[in-house]
């Protein structure tokens, strides 16, 4: 081969070098460009408020704010981002957890069926397979009144280690007659928790029916004494009834007045406020056709 031949195919070899080159330099440039596309779709989706959102959530819901709690963990639902599964899982299930502090158990009960349906490794199945059936309690006993069909499933709640349910068990065997297994449940609750203003307004309550007047002063005095205020205007309802047994209208009435202010809508006390009127006013005529006679201690 001459040396012209040699150089003349030197350059094309070059030549096509150089092609290739150019060739790989515009694919390399492509597949950067679209590198730099996807990682920017991929910061776009990943990066939003749902996480600085859900944080204000958390610190309202352990300030005890669950209603705003609820609206900004749905706020943090709301925002779009990738990779946010189990937070969101997580998320929802602070909800229904804020439902049960709210006493929305059907609300809560609904939340906790979704989440068990998932299928993550995240979630806890078996606080689950316990929270479904005591929301589902909780709400025939709060909201039905049915105390025969919330008792196996508080009773199984119980058992679990949710013992302060033991409150609301002695109220169902208070409202199915057995003051017996009420006695225990409460004293379990009492010995474990202390007294509270609902549990002394249910003994009271139990021993003004039962005419064991002593018990239910007790009752209402240590309530009184309680740190809670849940319950202490029921607390003073049975106050009024127990000066009215006594035959001491006036100061049951001033009681009753002050409830009736501050509670206009209650039927028990609208009904007391009327029967103490015609007693401190020496009205003889029961009024709206209410008659009420305290009842006789036996000797």
């Amino acid at each position: 081969m001459s040396e012209v031949q040699k150089r003349k195919k030197k350059r094309k070899m070059s030549k096509a070098k150089r092609r290739r080159l150019r060739q790989l330099a515009v694919m390399m440039t492509f597949v950067t460009a679209a590198v730099l596309v996807l990682s920017l779709i991929i910061v776009i989706n990943c990066i939003s408020d749902k996480e600085d959102i859900r944080d204000k959530a958390i610190v309202e819901y352990n300030k005890g704010n669950y209603e705003q709690a609820i609206k900004l963990f749905n706020d943090s639902l709301d925002e779009y981002q990738w990779f946010s599964r189990n937070m969101d899982l997580d998320t929802r299930l602070y909800i229904a957890d804020s439902y049960m502090e709210l006493r929305q158990y059907d609300k809560a009960r609904d939340i906790y069926k979704e989440l068990r349906e998932e299928t993550s490794f995240y979630l806890d199945k078996d606080y689950l397979d316990t929270m479904i059936p005591l929301a589902n309690a909780l709400y025939s006993f709060t909201n039905e009144k049915d105390y025969a069909k919330a008792l196996p499933d508080l009773e199984k709640a119980v058992e679990a280690g949710h013992d302060k349910l033991n409150m609301y068990i002695g109220v169902c065997y208070l409202e199915l007659g057995n003051s017996d297994k009420m006695m225990e449940c409460f004293n379990k609750y009492i010995d474990k928790y202390g007294l509270n203003t609902f549990i002394a307004y249910e003994l009271s309550a139990y021993y003004l029916s039962i005419n064991d007047l002593t018990s239910a002063e007790s009752y209402i005095e240590r309530g009184m004494n309680c740190e809670d205020d849940d319950y202490k205007y029921l607390l003073k309802y049975n106050r009024a009834v127990l000066l009215e047994i006594n035959k001491d209208y006036q100061s049951a009435y001033d009681i009753v007045s002050q409830l009736h202010a501050d509670y206009p809508d209650n039927e028990d006390i609208e009904k007391e406020y009327d029967f103490l009127y015609t007693r401190v006013n020496i009205d003889k005529e029961p009024v709206n056709g209410y008659e009420h006679e305290p009842e006789k201690s036996e000797e």
